[in-house]
């Protein structure tokens, strides 16, 4: 783990650059809520990595500068960071999920798990958003009548296909899925898939 972390450190001190922030926000976010056996390494990497949301400010999206923040508070890192900007009601594409069943299908599980929820209720700016997950690995109605319920549905495929995915399928036509990139093991691919797709309502 600890050479891994060495490996990350020493590659991001020769690529910084703004076209590589999609890449550090997602390690930043796999050190943060991701269980660590070397919790010091694990806040010197994450201290390393903070500058570049005040290098790049004007290429971060303001969903990576809240997960900043929130990994500032939770790791209690002290690090001083841009203000995160108030949207306002008329052009925060996140408000239209005040009121809506927001379903995720995953083989995640833990705590990064409510920190996507937390997350999304933070960029609505409402409590009002019902968000529910299942883990389930096999088919059946139980998963048909979760998959029917939402009002949009995430499925992480990030394993290959199984008997769960296939009922989803039976129900909710892939195209009407909100698909992550199978691409890292955290929720923010979860989040930068879901703007997308509200960002073409």
């Amino acid at each position: 783990y600890v050479d891994v972390l060495d490996q990350i450190d020493l590659l991001w001190e020769k690529i910084q650059s703004p076209v590589y922030l999609d890449w550090a926000f997602s390690v930043i976010e796999v050190l943060a809520f991701f269980p660590s056996p070397s919790p010091s390494r694990r806040m010197n990497l994450l201290m390393t990595m903070f500058p570049l949301v005040t290098h790049y400010q004007e290429h971060v999206q303001i969903e990576d500068l809240n997960m900043v923040h929130r990994v500032n508070q939770e790791c209690e890192l002290d690090f001083s960071l841009p203000s995160v900007p108030d949207i306002g009601d008329e052009v925060n594409i996140w408000k239209q999920l005040e009121g809506k069943k927001v379903y995720v299908y995953t083989l995640l599980q833990g705590a990064v798990l409510s920190r996507f929820e937390q997350q999304l209720k933070v960029l609505a700016g409402t409590d009002e958003i019902d968000v529910k997950f299942n883990h389930s690995l096999h088919g059946g109605d139980s998963l048909k009548k979760f998959a029917q319920g939402a009002d949009y549905l995430i499925v992480d495929t990030w394993h290959s296909k199984h008997a769960a995915t296939g009922s989803i399928d039976q129900v909710v036509p892939p195209e009407e899925q909100i698909r992550p990139d199978t691409r890292g093991r955290g929720c923010r691919r979860y989040i930068t898939k879901f703007k997308q797709v509200l960002e073409r309502v």
